[in-house]
C-alpha cells in the first residue's frame, strides 16, 4: 500500500501551530482517518500563556472593580468539590471565566491543547434563577454575552462588561529571552493546571495590604494570583509556570491596579525566567512561612531556629519564596493540590530549585541522605487519597519549598526533632 506525508510549516510570527505531519494511505485519503501530529514551540506555548494569565488579570480587576457586579458573583462550592481545610468554599464566576478564557484561547492557538487543560473550577453556575449552567467561551462576544446573561439573570450591563474582558485581547510581545527558545514539544505531550484565582478569600473580602515595599504581604489582594503550570504528561515534571499578580501595585492618585507577570521555563536543560535579580539576602535568621492551621509539632519544631511569618494562598506564599521574601514554605498534609503549585513549582525549577513531597523527603531521610530528584512533586498521577473531585488531586504527602541546599538542610534538621 503507498502512503502519502503532507508536512506543512509555518514561520512563528505567523503560524500558531510550527509543524503539521498528515500521513496518509491512498483509502484514506479517499475518506477513512489521517493521522496528524502537532508540535509547537515552548517559546511560543509561553507567550500565549502569559498572555492568557494578562487577560485573567483583566477579568479579575473588572470584576472587582464593579461591586455591585462582584455581589452577584460569588457563591458556595459543591459539596463534592469542597477541600478538606475550608469549612466553607466559595466559587465565583471569575474564577470560572478566567479559567475557560485561559482554555478557550490556548485551544484556539494551538487545536487539541485544550483537551489537557485542567482547573480546580467545575464550569457550572446556578443562577439566581436556579438553572444549572455550562459557562464556557463562545466564539463571538455577543454569543458569551448571551451566556453569561442566563447567569446573571438577564443583567445586560454585568453580562457585557464581562464578555469584553473575555474577548478583549491582551497584546503582549515574545520576550526578548525567549526569542531564541526553538524547542519543539509536542500538544499531546503537556498538560496545563490553572488556578484561576488563587486566594479567593481575600479576593472576596477587597482588602489592601499595607505591607512596606519589597516586604510579604500578610494578606489582601496583593495575595491573589493567577497559576498557570505546564508539565510533561510522561514525567509529570513542570517545565513552564507563569505566575500573575492581578493586583500587585495600586496607584495612589488613581486607585488604579496593575498586575505584574513572572514567569519561568525548565526544559531539557534549559532554565530560564524574568525574575530581575537572584541574589540571596543573608538574614540571621531565616524566614519560613507556616500556615495558621499548621500542625502543632510543626510549628513547634521551627520555632527556635525560624522566623515563622504567615500569609494567605499557596501562589503567593511560594512566590514569597522565589522573590526572596522568605527562606522556605512548609506545609504539612494534604491542603494544597495540583493547580496550586504546578505553575510555582516551575518558576522554582528554572531558579535551580524545586518543591519537595514533606512525607516523601521525610522518609528518605529516616533511611539517610535525601536526594531531591526523587522526592520532587509531580503532577500527572493522582495523589494517595482516595475519593472523587478535587481530593484526588490533592499534593498529599505536603510540601517543602526552600531557597537553597543549606535551607534544606536546616529544615531537614528541625522537623527529623519531632518524635
Amino acid at each position: 500500500m503507498t502512503y502519502f506525508t503532507l508536512i506543512v510549516r509555518k514561520p512563528a510570527k505567523l503560524g500558531r501551530i510550527s509543524t503539521i505531519s498528515i500521513v496518509f494511505s491512498l483509502e484514506q485519503l479517499l475518506g477513512w482517518h489521517c493521522w496528524l501530529d502537532f508540535t509547537m514551540k515552548i517559546s511560543d506555548l509561553t507567550t500565549s500563556i502569559i498572555r492568557a494569565s494578562e487577560k485573567a488579570a483583566n477579568i479579575a480587576r473588572v470584576i472587582r472593580r464593579e461591586h455591585s457586579l462582584f455581589e452577584l458573583l460569588v457563591e458556595e462550592k459543591a459539596q463534592i468539590q469542597k477541600q478538606f481545610c475550608f469549612v466553607q468554599d466559595f466559587k465565583t464566576l471569575a474564577d470560572v471565566l478566567i479559567q475557560e478564557s485561559i482554555k478557550h484561547d490556548l485551544g484556539k492557538q494551538f487545536p487539541g491543547l485544550e483537551e489537557f487543560v485542567y482547573g480546580e473550577e467545575c464550569n457550572q453556575f446556578t443562577s439566581t434563577l436556579g438553572e444549572t449552567i455550562t459557562v464556557q467561551v463562545q466564539d463571538t462576544k455577543e454569543g458569551t454575552c448571551a451566556l453569561l446573561a442566563q447567569v446573571l439573570n438577564g443583567n445586560a450591563e454585568a453580562s457585557n462588561s464581562l464578555s469584553d474582558a473575555v474577548h478583549t485581547d491582551i497584546p503582549v510581545a515574545v520576550p526578548e529571552k525567549l526569542q531564541d527558545l526553538l524547542t519543539d514539544i509536542p500538544v499531546d505531550g503537556v498538560g496545563i493546571w490553572i488556578d484561576p484565582i488563587d486566594s479567593t478569600g481575600e479576593y472576596i473580602k477587597g482588602l489592601e495590604s499595607s505591607s512596606p515595599k519589597n516586604e510579604m504581604h500578610k494578606g489582601g489582594l496583593q495575595c491573589v494570583t493567577v497559576l498557570i503550570g505546564v508539565y510533561d504528561r510522561k514525567t509529570g515534571i513542570p517545565i513552564v509556570g507563569v505566575v500573575n499578580q492581578p493586583f500587585a501595585s495600586k496607584d495612589a492618585g488613581t486607585n488604579i491596579w496593575t498586575g505584574r507577570c513572572i514567569w519561568g521555563i525548565s526544559h531539557q536543560g534549559t532554565n530560564i525566567n524574568n525574575l530581575t535579580s537572584t541574589v540571596q539576602s543573608k538574614r540571621n535568621i531565616p524566614r519560613i512561612i507556616l500556615a495558621n492551621d499548621e500542625r502543632e509539632n510543626v510549628c513547634k519544631a521551627f520555632s527556635n531556629a525560624f522566623d515563622i511569618c504567615t500569609t494567605h494562598g499557596c501562589g503567593y506564599k511560594v512566590l514569597c519564596v522565589i522573590d526572596n521574601y522568605v527562606d522556605a514554605y512548609v506545609r504539612a498534609g494534604y491542603s494544597t493540590y495540583k493547580w496550586d503549585t504546578c505553575a510555582t513549582h516551575a518558576i522554582l525549577r528554572s531558579q535551580g530549585l524545586s518543591m519537595l513531597d514533606y512525607a516523601k523527603t521525610m522518609e528518605m531521610k529516616k533511611s539517610g541522605n535525601v536526594d531531591t530528584s526523587t522526592c520532587e512533586i509531580t503532577y500527572h498521577m493522582t495523589g494517595e487519597l482516595p475519593g472523587i473531585g478535587a481530593k484526588q488531586w490533592a499534593n498529599a504527602g505536603g510540601v517543602i519549598v526552600y531557597s537553597n541546599p543549606d535551607i534544606l538542610a536546616k529544615i531537614l534538621e528541625q522537623l527529623s526533632a519531632i518524635p
